[in-house]
């Protein structure tokens, strides 16, 4: 719908671990994964600030650190930060190319910024990789509604609701769609 503004989830897919396992000097890899645990609890506090002071130390620690940098996107985007958000967001992108977790995040930093068709790019994105993601299915739908295309929005709130059946939002949007 004309000027709606989505919500950012505060839990689900928006955030979680993309490199496990991969190849990093492990003191440094270590003491990163520490700003890291500190970071997600200050997530958790909502205490935006502490949580990014936090994962730009796991960053200065490991630059290529792609779970810091996208969560440090997601401090920012709560901060109302979203340009910033954005350039974090790609930096995790960039490190960890095709991460679909970091594509929804910069989806919602897009949409945040009202640029629908980024943002709606940056949700299929996201959909390729992991197509069953309700809340990214939602978040699509509503960058398509933003953009006009009802049709398209209806679709996709329907796959939302395909993956998760009892996705109040998703049956709320279909309503207002109708």
């Amino acid at each position: 719908p004309a000027g709606f503004k989505p919500e950012i989830p505060m839990t689900g897919i928006f955030s979680g671990t993309a490199q496990a396992g991969t190849a990093r000097p492990k003191r440094a890899h270590a003491l990163a994964e520490e700003m890291l645990a500190r970071g997600n609890m200050f997530i958790q506090k909502q205490v935006w600030d502490e949580a990014a002071r936090e994962f730009r130390k796991g960053i200065k620690m490991e630059p290529e650190y792609a779970e810091a940098h996208n969560n440090l996107g997601l401090c920012l985007l709560y901060a109302e930060k979203a340009e910033d958000a954005i350039e974090a967001f790609k930096q995790a992108l960039h490190f960890f190319p095709g991460w679909g977790m970091a594509e929804a995040n910069l989806g919602l930093a897009y949409a945040r910024l009202l640029h629908h068709v980024q943002a709606a790019e940056c949700f299929h994105k996201a959909l390729e990789k992991k197509p069953a993601q309700p809340t990214v299915w939602l978040a699509l739908g509503d960058e398509l509604a933003a953009m006009g295309k009802a049709d398209k929005a209806m679709e996709a709130y329907q796959k939302a609701v395909e993956h998760s059946p009892k996705y109040d939002m998703a049956f709320a949007r279909i309503g207002m769609l109708q």
